[in-house]
């Protein structure tokens, strides 16, 4: 590939099919987004939302291992509490959105990532906290300290998705 690449630079080759594939796909993902994006945040939270078995923050862990698992960790208190339910959350959500998306849809959203991750941390944070009155099982640390490492986390654990997104041989599956 590099060799086609750089008979191409220097004008003796003609474009490599990957390359011109490769761009092709992701020229149509930049001059059409909206697919991508549903397809991104509906991953997201379907695998984020699956995390909730493990990690019931709001009571609707329906496995009995997942209240052991949460007394264990609560028991460590607010901050290791948030620390490890954000983790679970997000990195179901972004494994999730990551088995399913296409190279070229990963690297669209590696190149966007800040501008999707951003709003995305920031309105689910802002759903759960305001959604915890009505859960039928709120079961978290309602500290500063808590909902702090919850959010710093989120955006930690997405940084780093983005990066993984950004790594041109990682192979996650």
């Amino acid at each position: 590939m590099n060799n086609d690449l750089k008979e191409f630079i220097d004008g003796r080759g003609k474009v490599p099919t990957a390359l011109y594939d490769e761009t092709l796909k992701f020229t149509h993902l930049s001059l059409k987004p909206k697919p991508l994006l549903f397809k991104f945040f509906t991953l997201n939270l379907i695998g984020a939302l699956g995390t909730l078995t493990i990690c019931p923050q709001y009571g609707f862990g329906p496995f009995a291992f997942s209240a052991g698992i949460m007394n264990v960790i609560m028991s460590y208190g607010p901050v290791v509490c948030g620390i490890f339910c954000s983790s679970v959350f997000f990195l179901g959500g972004h494994a999730l959105s990551y088995a399913f998306l296409s190279l070229p849809e990963r690297k669209w959203v590696a190149r966007h990532g800040y501008i999707m991750i951003i709003p995305y941390v920031s309105f689910l944070f802002m759903l759960g906290m305001g959604l915890k009155s009505l859960a039928p099982g709120h079961i978290h640390h309602d500290v500063f300290s808590f909902y702090g490492s919850w959010l710093l986390t989120a955006f930690g654990v997405s940084i780093l998705f983005l990066k993984v997104l950004s790594m041109r041989n990682f192979k996650f599956i």
